[in-house]
């Protein structure tokens, strides 16, 4: 014991460093100013009025919140039946049948053959003269015709932003055009032009409601 004692007492007592002492008293002022944040988060004690225009408010937020799901869910019936519509028209634009004369003849050629060589089918084309070729010619403008009456009947009608786009797109272009000779450019900054005064024309509608 005694010989314990004596090594204990030989070594010297331990001094921490200015350095450590720094962060020591750093890292207490931290905690202490963390406390006083935390204390001023902390929000006073309501009133009933303002209790009760919380609870409305979360009401209001809640019906708002059905209203937007059932939104959400009308755009999604929308969505997919406008998939469908488009599916029927490609469909339907398939369905015209081909617009070259030539496709026509390879058609007509190759129906029920499981291979052919398409370089002899070709030669058979030129051998053809223009008066059979002229039947081809026909029906190609036939169903061109079809396919352009399909693709007119499923054409979607332009927006609001579109029929703003063509009413004021060509005066931003030209003034665009007078500032810079690179097309691209102009173009850049016509559309940018447009889309600030669409904006501006929508914030005027709802201020007006």
């Amino acid at each position: 014991l005694m010989l314990a004692a004596g090594v204990r007492s030989c070594v010297p007592a331990f001094t921490a460093s200015p350095s450590m002492q720094l962060r020591t008293a750093k890292k207490v002022v931290d905690k202490a100013a963390n406390k006083a944040t935390a204390k001023k988060a902390v929000p006073p004690n309501q009133t009933k009025e303002a209790q009760r225009a919380k609870v409305k408010d979360l009401k209001v937020r809640n019906t708002s919140g059905v209203a937007s799901k059932k939104e959400s869910s009308a755009t999604k019936e929308e969505r997919a039946a406008k998939k469908i519509d488009v599916k029927k028209a490609k469909e339907a634009i398939k369905a015209s049948g081909a617009v070259r004369p030539y496709s026509l003849f390879v058609q007509e050629t190759t129906r029920g053959k499981g291979r052919f060589d398409l370089k002899s089918v070709a030669a058979e084309w030129k051998a053809l003269s223009e008066g059979q070729k002229q039947k081809y010619r026909d029906q190609a403008k036939e169903n061109l015709s079809k396919r352009h009456a399909t693709k007119q009947s499923v054409k979607k009608s332009p927006n609001k932003y579109a029929l703003f786009c063509k009413k004021h797109f060509p005066a931003e272009y030209a003034a665009a055009k007078k500032n810079t000779t690179n097309h691209k450019d102009a173009f850049i900054a016509a559309t940018r032009a447009v889309a600030k005064k669409y904006k501006r024309h929508c914030n005027m509608l709802l201020n007006e409601k």
